[in-house]
């Protein structure tokens, strides 16, 4: 009787291995690192969820919490600053407080931007063109503070043109590519890199024409925030956290965003106007730097 079913269960016994490797095997080959045969998303999707993502949040308000440090030879400085950010389309206006007092103003209208050192004697007003970081007419690091580069690091602007060529994977496992702006100054190529679930940045790298780093972002602490309109399920993502490091100023910012909103309450013309806020601040230096 034994010597009869051996054999049947020893085919048993061999079928049963070679279906435990086979899904060993399924199992290894289905890695997270694993792209072979995966193709990133079209460049037109990007494109489009980009659009419909910033569009929500073209009018924007948030507090928080803003750390500048700078790094020179004779050692490093550290301000720690209460942030309060509006966004009205390409009107920009982030106040900065410091032991409750007022710190710094930082503004655009779209045509140009400016910087008020409110803690100065007397308040220093620096006027710069859309695409200026300022330099030393504005001190380190707070060249990372120009409203367009602070929203584009933020990923809270569309993408520009992207480069076909670039597109594909990171070492991550993240899809990257790398974007080219028609402006002019050294900063017109960006690397992005996004998570591949949800195509959000996760890291963004402003380059000059020789593939230098000039500054690099990461964004983190994604959540949807409230917008005008808008069911809870259509609410955009938004980065609560934004790490900005300036490669060539030995700089870093970093902002704590808390109580983001997309609804557009509580924004006022007045918050962007150069001239009324002149009268405000009175200041008693006032430079204006050209391209």
């Amino acid at each position: 009787m034994t010597s009869c079913t051996a054999p049947g269960q020893g085919l048993r016994l061999a079928v049963l291995c070679t279906l435990m490797l086979a899904s060993m095997a399924g199992c290894h080959g289905s890695g997270p690192r694993n792209d072979a045969g995966m193709a990133p998303p079209s460049i037109r999707t990007l494109t489009e969820r980009q659009q419909v993502r910033t569009r929500k949040m073209s009018e924007l308000q948030s507090g928080g919490t803003l750390e500048l440090r700078t790094r020179d030879e004779t050692g490093t400085t550290f301000e720690e600053c209460a942030l309060e950010l509006w966004r009205d389309d390409a009107s920009f206006a982030l106040r900065l407080r410091k032991f409750g007092e007022r710190f710094l103003w930082v503004g655009s209208d779209g045509q140009a931007w400016w910087i008020f050192e409110l803690m100065a004697e007397p308040v220093r007003l620096v006027v710069l063109p859309p695409g200026e970081t300022g330099g030393f007419s504005v001190g380190p690091g707070k060249g990372l503070l120009n409203p367009d580069r602070l929203l584009h690091l933020a990923g809270l602007l569309p993408y520009d043109q992207i480069d076909e060529d670039t597109l594909g994977f990171d070492d991550l496992g993240r899809v990257r590519f790398t974007t080219v702006s028609d402006s002019k100054g050294t900063w017109r190529r960006t690397r992005w890199h996004l998570d591949r679930k949800t195509l959000l940045p996760a890291e963004i790298v402003a380059l000059n024409d020789e593939d230098e780093v000039l500054a690099i972002a990461r964004l983190s602490a994604y959540e949807p925030i409230a917008a005008r309109d808008m069911p809870l399920g259509a609410w955009p993502q938004f980065p609560r956290k934004v790490y900005l490091t300036l490669a060539d100023e030995g700089a870093d910012v970093r902002l704590f965003f808390n109580r983001p909103s997309a609804r557009g309450t509580g924004i006022r013309p007045r918050l962007f106007d150069l001239e009324q806020l002149m009268k405000t601040f009175r200041p008693g230096e006032v430079e204006y730097v050209s391209r």
